[in-house]
């Protein structure tokens, strides 16, 4: 992840060029790095590249590209992308609730249902960018041998 320095990364991946100019003004002015990713062509790796701190993904993208749900459970399955939070946005309410029983057994995947109010939008990459990060274990020591 990020420095402590530089402002948490976030990345948008939706196939509606308005809708991420719209994310990107939007969450550039809170003071993030925003980085937008064409739905229609996204890729794991190119999601990755970005070295996000939060994923916001639209749960229907483009006709030849993976699905919203696709991408989220390749996020899951990425070794760098494993424990960042996702926010899964989409206007189409009614896959959203039948995936939610699903969503409750993947760690941290968050819903956004369109439209939005932007002060919704706002608070919640808010509240899951402003987490404390879990305490630091001590490293075991070694037994004596």
């Amino acid at each position: 992840m990020n420095a402590l320095h530089q402002p948490p990364r976030i990345t948008v991946v939706n196939d509606n060029e308005l809708f991420l100019e719209l994310m990107h003004d939007l969450l550039t002015q809170e003071g993030y790095d925003v980085h937008p990713i064409d739905g229609d062509t996204a890729t794991i790796e190119a999601i990755a590249s970005t070295d996000p701190d939060l994923l916001v993904i639209d749960l229907r993208l483009g006709r030849e590209a993976p699905s919203g749900w696709d991408i989220l459970l390749m996020a899951r399955a990425h070794g760098t992308l494993r424990e960042v939070p996702i926010i899964l946005c989409s206007a189409d309410i009614v896959e959203l609730r039948s995936r939610k029983e699903e969503m409750s057994s993947i760690a941290d995947v968050h819903i956004l249902e369109k439209p939005f109010r932007i002060e919704q939008a706002e608070e919640l990459v808010r509240r899951l960018l402003e987490r404390e990060p879990p305490p630091v274990l001590p490293a075991p020591t070694p037994e004596p041998g």
